[in-house]
């Protein structure tokens, strides 16, 4: 490899990691509740017939569909938002 790499030469920055496990807690806590509403959604419907189930299990993945997009559109990158004054801030 080009640089070395080991042990010394890996450390965490209380601030950055914080704030970076602060917002994947928060957003793996939005998809776990996405998902048990999903669940909760077609607990109820699964009562009404086979069709119904199936029409809204095809609708949700749909939806799922659709909202990729805005999910994906582009953002500043994570380091510039959440840099460590006076440390390097990325690319």
């Amino acid at each position: 490899m080009p640089f070395d790499l080991s042990r010394a030469n890996l450390r965490f920055h209380k601030t950055l990691t914080g704030k970076a496990l602060a917002l994947g807690l928060l957003i793996a806590l939005q998809d776990f509740l996405v998902s048990v509403s999903f669940l909760v959604i077609l607990a109820v419907i699964n009562g009404l017939g086979v069709t119904a189930f199936a029409g809204v299990g095809v609708a949700e993945k749909l939806c799922t569909f659709i909202l990729m997009m805005p999910s994906a559109s582009p953002c500043p990158p994570l380091w510039r938002r959440i840099s460590v004054p006076g440390k390097w801030t990325g690319p």
